[in-house]
């Protein structure tokens, strides 16, 4: 099984006052999520069993609304665990996942870095919209390695040229 770990688009700022879970995307975030998920259909998950994991946050589901149309994934699926920092709450249902499933979880700083370098060791710059994919190799303790990294800019790039 494979997880990419991404991170929601760029949202409002905070200084507007708006409560942290009711933060919308920007229009540049949004755009920025639709180029990362032409992206990720070009090469990165293309023919592969496509489901998208999302925290509850506002901008969260938006990103994985967006991804869910491009990917052309039926369904989202709302886990309130990703808006923490409880990897092992997941886990069940990761277990419960097939072999080739591709798993697209959809989180926040600091914990989505955090569970890439708890199953990978690996420490990576997770900026709006970046992503990392980990090939699973254990889930009890949760393992695996860091198959790529790849910044939202340069998933961009990807999107311009290739797609």
């Amino acid at each position: 099984m494979e997880v990419i770990f991404m991170r929601h688009g760029k949202a409002q700022d905070r200084e507007l006052g708006l409560p942290d879970g009711e933060r919308r995307l920007t229009v540049k975030g949004s755009n920025r999520v639709r180029e990362v998920a032409r992206a990720l259909a070009c090469g990165f998950v293309a023919g592969r069993n496509v489901q998208i994991w999302s925290s509850p946050l506002l901008r969260a589901k938006e990103t994985a609304e967006l991804l869910a149309v491009i990917l052309k994934v039926k369904k989202v699926m709302i886990y309130s665990a990703i808006a923490s920092e409880n990897l092992d709450e997941l886990l069940p249902d990761l277990l419960n996942q097939e072999n080739n499933a591709t798993i697209i979880i959809i989180g926040h700083e600091p914990y989505v870095g955090m569970w890439v370098t708890r199953m990978t060791k690996a420490v990576v710059p997770f900026r709006v919209a970046s992503a990392a994919a980990v090939k699973v190799t254990s889930l009890a303790p949760p393992e695996g390695e860091l198959r790529w990294f790849v910044d939202s800019g340069v998933l961009a790039d990807i999107a311009e040229a290739n797609c």
